[in-house]
């Protein structure tokens, strides 16, 4: 066997986006130089991996058996790439971290204090983004690290270590209808009286919008508009109960109980790129987690 990493690559890349010229995009590559790879490759293989016949290439049979092993020898290869740099990890100078607007507060701020702490002279940026936009920017390499819910498939360039899922609770203002309804009957609230009121929907977030279950909804851009529209009464909201606390704790938002039917949550993680190159600040982030999940504060 004489195949490269670079044709596994464009083989992988060509079969995760459906065609040669996006894969010859994503490697920065021309379209010919791909196309010459996979055909090298599938000569190295002694198997056909794409069916050509239509208008863009279809995994063979033998082409999805071998896809998945393709992947896993690369991401062998990146493993033993971090291996390496974190043999002899040198400390970043800056550092970004992207962070999802539901993660909660108060861990935040531990993370900070950590890293103020231990890195004094770290230039340290944060930037707050939707769960999609926090995915990008870590593809993108705009950010270092990202707290995510997981909204979408993680790529076979990113690595990700999976957090607690975050429980979402419907919330009210204890004057709302659904409040006195939930208080009088001690039961929980059911689909259909939900679906009587209107509904508060973060409009940027593809979950939210498709978490819509009133067909009366009023949309707004943030989570803090959000919590101030259920307080005032007009609607109920979906939201993690971390993001609300204050106006909870003051009693203007009350959590319902509501059927099991209706419990959600959303997986969440923290990403990186797979590639990338991980000195003492992102190794310092992750163990940080890791203690955190050990220790069950997370």
């Amino acid at each position: 066997m004489n195949f490269s990493l670079h044709q596994l690559q464009a083989f992988v890349f060509a079969a995760e986006l459906g065609s040669f010229s996006a894969a010859a995009r994503k490697m920065r590559k021309a379209h010919s130089a791909v196309s010459t790879a996979i055909s090298n490759l599938e000569l190295d293989v002694g198997q056909e991996l794409f069916d050509r016949s239509a208008r863009e290439p279809v995994l063979t049979t033998a082409g999805e058996v071998l896809f998945s092993e393709a992947k896993s020898i690369l991401a062998n290869c990146r493993y033993f790439e971090q291996l390496a740099s974190e043999l002899h990890p040198q400390q970043e100078s800056q550092f970004t971290i992207a962070i999802d607007d539901y993660f909660d507060l108060p861990k935040q701020q531990e993370l900070l204090a950590m890293l103020a702490d231990n890195f004094p002279n770290l230039e340290l940026r944060i930037r707050e983004a939707l769960s999609q936009d926090i995915v990008a920017l870590v593809t993108k390499g705009e950010a270092d690290i990202g707290f995510t819910l997981l909204q979408q498939a993680v790529s076979s360039l990113m690595s990700y270590m999976p957090m607690p899922d975050v429980q979402m609770h419907y919330l009210v203002s204890p004057q709302h209808e659904l409040a006195q309804l939930a208080l009088g009957k001690s039961k929980p609230i059911q689909l259909h009286q939900l679906e009587r009121y209107r509904q508060g929907i973060l409009a940027r977030s593809s979950y939210f919008s498709s978490q819509q279950i009133s067909a009366k909804v009023w949309k707004v851009d943030t989570l803090f508009a959000a919590g101030e529209l259920a307080a005032s009464g007009t609607c109920w909201i979906m939201s993690p109960l971390s993001f609300v606390r204050p106006l909870v704790d003051a009693g203007s938002l009350v959590s319902l109980p509501v059927h099991q039917d209706l419990q959600r949550s959303i997986p969440s993680a923290v990403i990186w790129r797979s590639q990338a190159s991980q000195g003492l600040v992102h190794q310092a982030v992750r163990s940080w987690v890791q203690q955190k999940q050990v220790t069950g504060e997370m």
